[in-house]
């Protein structure tokens, strides 16, 4: 696949302070922050299979954002995050799914850092668009429970389906979203159902014990895949080799990507190994696709590491033998 084009921003401050559980309606502890890129980053510097660049504001990100969500949610989040000050928040805003408890809030500059994540995304999605075969967008916040007009779970843009209208607008004819996150990407969904475009598919958790809490309809261009216990890494595999399938029709293939399902992530409560990151970089590396990866969920520091590392071996074919180097 050669090497692989490691998108992120330059601005990597602002964290969520809390997400609201929507079964206990309590606030919960915030795992979504800085370190998280701030270790990956560190790691593929010294990866000779990576080129790393850091990203500003897009010039063009504002027009796609218009392409992607709602006028009236935009100016919310701009005018809401540049007029609160240090620690204020605002919760209660209308911008919520209409089936869960809006469970994220706005804090001082989260429309700048959401911004910058999807900035990110725009930029590996053009990176795609001039012939790589692999871009990777480090973006934070993560994007795919973020809709049209609403926001959740950390998401404020929807950085995948801003990648996706990028490639198109580029020339693509038709684009692939493969969310492999631990939970559903709900927005990604509202955004492009039925838009014939777009193919979207998903293998997640299950959705009535999981966020967004809330069952979905496939679509004529929407496939989704529910695990209702926890996979091995067989049926897992087994399911993400079928679900890639539906993708051979498209040009170029974004993958949502989280490192929730494994043993361990906060969010999650699945039994997977890292290493289950090398397999799938192996077959999005033979896919005969274009891919271009955008960070989502993945909130223990040290698993997320782990799991870079595999899906970049997996991805440049090294193989990860048992004293941890690989050959």
């Amino acid at each position: 696949m050669g090497d692989i084009y490691v998108i992120t921003h330059i601005y990597n401050e602002i964290e969520v302070p809390f997400l609201i559980n929507n079964k206990t309606n309590k606030k919960s502890l915030c795992h979504e922050n800085p370190e998280r890129n701030i270790c990956v980053t560190d790691y593929l510097k010294q990866n000779e299979h990576v080129i790393l660049t850091y990203v500003a504001q897009a010039s063009d990100l504002e027009e796609r954002l218009r392409e992607v969500h709602d006028l009236e949610y935009i100016a919310f989040l701009r005018k809401t995050s540049e007029q609160l000050g240090k620690d204020e928040y605002v919760l209660n805003h209308g911008f919520a799914p209409p089936y869960v408890k809006n469970d994220t809030p706005v804090v001082r500059n989260t429309y700048k850092q959401a911004c910058m994540s999807a900035s990110a995304a725009l930029t590996a999605a053009k990176r795609i668009a001039v012939g790589a075969n692999c871009a990777y967008a480090l973006c934070r916040p993560p994007g795919h429970h973020a809709g049209k007009r609403f926001m959740g779970g950390y998401c404020y843009f929807n950085n995948a389906a801003i990648a996706a209208e990028t490639l198109l607008q580029e020339g693509y004819k038709k684009v692939g979203i493969f969310d492999i996150d631990y939970h559903f990407g709900n927005g990604t969904y509202d955004i492009v159902q039925n838009r014939n475009q777009i193919v979207f598919g998903s293998l997640h958790a299950s959705v009535e014990n999981e966020y967004p809490y809330h069952r979905f309809q496939e679509r004529e261009n929407c496939f989704l895949y529910e695990f209702v216990h926890s996979p091995t890494e067989k049926e897992y595999l087994v399911a993400f080799t079928h679900m890639l399938e539906h993708f051979m029709t498209c040009e170029a293939i974004i993958v949502s990507l989280g490192y929730d399902i494994i043993q361990g992530d906060p969010h999650g409560n699945w039994g997977l190994r890292s290493d289950i990151y090398q397999s799938i970089g192996r077959q999005l590396k033979n896919c005969g696709l274009p891919v271009c990866l955008i960070q989502e969920g993945g909130y223990s520091v040290e698993n997320m590491l782990d799991c870079v590392k595999n899906i970049v071996n997996g991805l440049s074919g090294q193989k990860e033998v048992s004293n941890g180097l690989v050959e």
